[in-house]
């Protein structure tokens, strides 16, 4: 079941049946979830008008490794290292290495953006 448009008092009818792969709101929520992963695919569109574009091998390598779950959990790993260092350079401004672990923090998440765009 599933909520319809407004009625002609302004009141929203339920909706029993299936919409359908060709319904406006089957279409829209299609479109919704094909502009979330990037694509342009339509509903109902014939695979063979579809245009499959390769990756380059270079492009699905750096892919494939920022989706891992190894990548993750060093960048997760990473960003808490980063707010206990802060942490620690609030109360201990002295540390002497804090610098270095600040520029190193800061090259990481530089270079995990640049592999994301």
């Amino acid at each position: 079941s599933d909520f319809g448009g407004p009625d002609a008092k302004g009141m929203y009818q339920l909706i029993d049946q299936d919409p359908g792969p060709s319904s406006p709101m089957t279409k829209k929520a299609t479109a919704r979830t094909n502009k979330r992963r990037g694509t342009t695919c339509c509903a109902g569109a014939r695979s063979d008008l579809v245009e499959e574009v390769e990756m380059e091998p270079w492009r699905e390598f750096v892919t494939g490794m920022l989706q891992s779950l190894t990548f993750q959990s060093a960048i997760a790993v990473t960003i808490i290292a980063n707010a206990v260092t802060l942490g620690i350079e609030t109360d201990h401004p002295e540390y002497p290495h804090l610098n270095t672990l600040e520029l190193t923090f800061l090259a990481i998440f530089t270079v995990e953006m640049l592999l994301h765009m």
